[in-house]
């Protein structure tokens, strides 16, 4: 047992599912997923002694008692990683469905372990490196569909007090969001991109919907091919 977990009843718990999951026979037709064992972000590489095949229910309890056997940072890392698999969906992945009772109370118990959490640059880069590596692989109907989901959070989201302004102690941005800690403070754009963000943008218009939109990646991203009146086309 590695000196990574706290010697506990969930950590028992941990390795009984991990080393049923080792010694039986894998069903054809059964749908499994790869856990890693010790998890990388913990130290953990991709060698076959640190891989099982789980279920989707026993990979989501796995993750779920990860939280409960570790401390300090090395918690806020799996309580990230739990969450992500709460919320996170995939093409490639039958993720497990947990009831709404159960869901409402892993978000609030790993919300509480998540405070006070602080964002590393190579964490950062992390994140923007996986969403940038998303956005690449979605296709049209979810680009759509990612579209459509933050539009309903933004109007969730009128009328409430931002995050950003409860003060640097905020979990969600970390106290490197704020004064002499922000990473520009200080710091002033050059004349140049001063005179890139003065600038007034190339307008165009969408052929499908007609709409102005300013800046060519705006266009892009949201218009033309992507328009949603396009899609709404395609896919009736």
């Amino acid at each position: 047992m590695t000196m990574l977990f706290i010697d506990n009843k969930y950590t028992r718990w941990y390795y009984d599912i991990i080393d049923r999951a080792k010694t039986r026979t894998l069903l054809a037709k059964k749908y499994y997923e790869k856990h890693h064992i010790v998890p990388k972000s913990l130290g953990g590489s991709n060698n076959a002694d640190n891989l099982v095949k789980l279920t989707a229910r026993e990979h989501f309890i796995a993750h779920w008692l990860l939280t409960k056997m570790t401390a300090g940072i090395n918690q806020k890392k799996m309580a990230y990683a739990c969450k992500m698999m709460m919320h996170s969906n995939s093409t490639k992945q039958d993720r497990y469905k947990i009831t709404s009772r159960v869901y409402a109370t892993l978000r609030q118990n790993l919300n509480t372990l998540l405070k006070g959490r602080e964002f590393t640059d190579e964490w950062r880069s992390k994140l923007k490196a996986a969403a940038r590596k998303r956005a690449d692989n979605e296709d049209k109907i979810d680009k759509q569909k990612r579209r459509e989901a933050m539009i309903k959070a933004n109007k969730s989201q009128i009328g409430k007090k931002r995050l950003a302004t409860t003060g640097e102690k905020n979990h969600f941005y970390g106290k490197g969001f704020f004064g002499e800690s922000n990473h520009f403070y200080g710091k002033s754009h050059t004349e140049e991109t001063l005179k890139k963000l003065r600038g007034s943008k190339s307008k165009f218009v969408c052929e499908h919907c007609s709409v102005i939109v300013g800046g060519q990646s705006n266009y892009k991203r949201w218009h033309s091919d992507n328009c949603k009146l396009a899609l709404g086309e395609k896919n009736a």
